[in-house]
């Protein structure tokens, strides 16, 4: 894949002469601007990505170069693939299950819970409070 030369830094000019009360107070124009100067030079900050992982890759296998160098292009390879994961998959949200009130979880045995534990169960699994986003039934 041929690497194609963008000119950056005389189109970056543009940037440096928003005044700078500008770039504070109106972002989203900023952002617009970026996104006009990059579109005017032909750059694609997601086709440079692509660029660096594949590349990164192929020199990596490259046994010319000295170990380390190659690993250095793999890394680097890695870090560009990480990156366009993120346009690609969604990142996953932390969580914690908490009991009744924030306490602990209280697991029982079901040969120790009471009829009226079991009945409340079973109740809360028919009224769909153990549904899905979708509104469909887990599978229990």
């Amino acid at each position: 894949m041929a690497m194609k030369s963008h000119k950056l830094p005389n189109s970056l000019q543009e940037l440096a002469n928003i005044p700078a009360t500008e770039k504070r107070v109106n972002c989203k124009t900023n952002i617009k601007k970026v996104l006009d100067v990059l579109i005017e030079c032909g750059f694609s900050p997601a086709q440079a990505l692509v660029t660096i992982a594949e590349r990164g890759l192929s020199e990596s296998e490259n046994e010319t170069y000295h170990i380390s160098v190659r690993q250095q292009f793999l890394t680097m390879a890695q870090r560009a693939s990480a990156e366009l994961l993120e346009y690609t998959q969604p990142k996953l949200s932390r969580s914690e299950l908490t009991g009744l009130n924030g306490e602990a979880i209280e697991f029982k045995k079901v040969d120790d819970m009471t009829d009226d534990e079991l009945a409340r169960i079973a109740a809360a699994g028919s009224s769909g409070a153990f549904s899905t986003k979708k509104g469909k039934k887990k599978a229990t």
